[in-house]
């Protein structure tokens, strides 16, 4: 992947190499864990400005091959960026080896985390803005599926808070991310759990459940229109006007 990125920042590249490169980048990035490997790459030993290398990254993986369609792009892509929202190395992959990739670092694998959720939350804000349908059918099903009021697999919630929580949290959430959160219906399953009357909830896990509280807290700071939001939610739809 080092490689296929200087070649397609190298100056004065003719664009017959630089359109090859971006073609082979597009299949890496569609892989197993390739979305992973790049930001690794772009990193690297942390001698690059995180916000440098996390713009670079975002631009990258939010630009659209010429070789896939959005809907196969974000069927391959979204599923990686949840898997980095989660301070955990990805499957395969071990802390503390010669042969880790888990991190940016590996002396620090916490700055390795906080780095991958910045730049993984990134990403899905940008991916919702360029690709919104495709995005939304393959990133927010499986964010917010666990979190609907028929949810009862306390495990899938707990990970799906988590989820949630970083993406709200560990970069700047954009207005216009809360805003389709708001919309897929976010904010309704947050104000389910967090109901007095659901007691059962808290099976689910206390400390989900107080997450995904401060999560609903995010969106309604962020959102661009979250009182009309709770109105909806609180007084149910407008009545149909009366005509005489």
């Amino acid at each position: 992947i080092e490689s296929l990125i200087r070649l397609m920042r190298l100056p004065g590249a003719p664009p017959v190499l630089r359109a090859g490169t971006a073609s082979a980048l597009s299949r890496v990035l569609r892989r197993r864990l390739g979305v992973h490997a790049l930001l690794v790459s772009l990193r690297g030993n942390g001698a690059e400005p995180q916000e440098k290398a996390t713009a670079l990254a975002v631009r990258l993986l939010s630009s659209l091959p010429k070789q896939a369609s959005a809907d196969e792009y974000c069927a391959a892509v979204c599923p990686q960026v949840l898997s980095l929202l989660t301070p955990s190395p990805p499957p395969g992959t071990s802390h503390g080896t010669d042969a880790d990739t888990s991190g940016v670092s590996a002396a620090d694998p916490r700055l390795a985390d906080a780095f991958m959720r910045s730049a993984a939350a990134q990403l899905a804000a940008a991916l919702l803005v360029r690709m919104r349908d495709a995005s939304r059918r393959h990133l927010l099903p499986p964010l917010l599926r666990p979190l609907m009021p028929c949810s009862s697999e306390p495990e899938q919630f707990a990970c799906a808070t988590a989820w949630l929580h970083s993406l709200l949290t560990a970069a700047p959430a954009p207005a216009a991310l809360c805003d389709e959160l708001l919309e897929a219906g976010t904010l309704d399953a947050a104000l389910h759990w967090l109901s007095p009357d659901r007691a059962y909830a808290g099976r689910l896990g206390e400390e989900a459940v107080r997450t995904l509280g401060g999560c609903a807290e995010v969106l309604l700071a962020n959102a661009t229109r979250p009182a009309e939001r709770l109105e909806q939610l609180v007084l149910g739809p407008p009545a149909p006007a009366f005509r005489p």
